[in-house]
């Protein structure tokens, strides 16, 4: 979450694309200033890796937080 106003899923899949098990990018935009990405993967090891990879970091303007979705 907290993706800036410039980066798009483009972005997100090449910064992504050495992670083979990538499967979908999608962003949410649910105010003017507040934007999330939602990235899934087929294998949950890759999708560890990004978060240790991204979270906290910048990604363009602003510093992203990067978790793993639960599901119910």
């Amino acid at each position: 979450k907290n993706l800036d106003s410039d980066t798009k899923e483009k972005d997100i899949i090449t910064i992504l694309r050495s992670f083979s098990s990538l499967l979908s990018v999608s962003i949410t935009q649910f105010s003017d200033t507040r934007r999330c990405a939602t990235v899934e993967f087929s294998d949950p090891n890759d999708a560890k890796a990004v978060i240790r990879l991204l979270n906290g970091n910048m990604l363009g303007s602003k510093m992203v937080s990067v978790v793993e979705k639960k599901t119910k």
